[in-house]
């Protein structure tokens, strides 16, 4: 959901927040703020002039994975420590 959403200025943090009052865990708002901070489209497009894009491409992808498994890892974690 946060790709596609221009979310690179801090505005994810109150999204994040109400988020997790519609009952969303913490770890997916961290995933959701990771990703929506990685992937922004003005940042990949911008990147895109200058970069190869096999290299975005990379950068996308990783921002993907990364912001997943943190915020999988964040409920794993905080789950298990009852916070």
């Amino acid at each position: 959901m946060s790709v596609p959403i221009y979310v690179c200025s801090g505005e994810e943090v109150p999204i994040a927040k109400a988020l997790t009052e519609v009952g969303f865990t913490w770890g997916n708002a961290l995933t959701f703020m990771l990703g929506g901070t990685g992937t922004c489209m003005p940042t990949i497009l911008a990147v895109m002039r200058f970069l190869p894009k096999a290299l975005v491409l990379a950068y996308v992808i990783f921002w993907i994975l990364f912001s997943m498994t943190m915020g999988f890892l964040y409920d794993i974690i905080f789950w298990r420590l009852n916070f």
